[in-house]
């Protein structure tokens, strides 16, 4: 995406405008969450322990919170620093709530919502018909990672104890397929961010 601004000869020529590429701080804080939560994963699947699954989700709501505050900056529905302490604060509290209130459930429900409300963030408030029609091919990796991760979810719910790709005997095991699908789609978000 960009602006269309006049240079010395009065030409009109597009100057780029990318959060991810203008500012380290947004890129920095999407990577450092996905490295917390593959520390988290492991947390979790090395110990079986409520700490564990507590640093898993935790590290999952970072993802998320960016996720749905990210296009509400890009979008200038709020300013840098209303994010930050959006974000910060936001964080404190979904922190708070999976570390003493919530049930694992609870959790992944929270989780859940917080996703579905990024993709509808995505999807139905942008409402500029310019950043639209010049951000057509990065629109297309996003839907593309959307599908990815809709598919990726339906293969977790199936390798469920109980589901029909539960086999504990095997040696392919279709969660850690989940796991593979959800680390490509989060790099296909932060592809879909540097397109933009």
């Amino acid at each position: 995406g960009g602006t269309i601004e006049p240079n010395s000869t009065d030409k009109q020529t597009l100057k780029p405008n990318n959060l991810m590429t203008e500012s380290k701080i947004y890129a920095t804080t999407l990577a450092l969450s996905s490295c917390l939560l593959g520390v988290g994963s492991t947390m979790l699947h090395a110990s079986f322990t409520n700490w564990g699954r507590q640093s898993d989700m935790f590290a999952m709501y970072l993802i998320a919170t960016h996720m749905i505050l990210y296009p509400l900056l890009r979008h200038k529905h709020i300013t840098p620093d209303k994010a930050k302490l959006m974000y910060v604060l936001g964080n404190l509290g979904l922190g708070y709530w999976v570390t003493n209130v919530s049930t694992p459930l609870q959790a992944r429900q929270l989780f859940t919502t917080l996703m579905v409300t990024s993709w509808g963030i995505e999807i139905w408030g942008v409402n500029d018909p310019k950043w639209l029609q010049a951000n057509v091919k990065s629109r297309r990796i996003f839907f593309a990672n959307l599908i990815m991760f809709v598919i990726a979810v339906i293969q977790w719910k199936a390798s469920e104890s109980g589901g029909p790709l539960c086999n504990p005997d095997s040696l392919w095991q279709g969660h850690s397929l989940w796991h593979f699908q959800s680390a490509v789609g989060i790099g296909g978000g932060f592809l879909y961010y540097l397109a933009e």
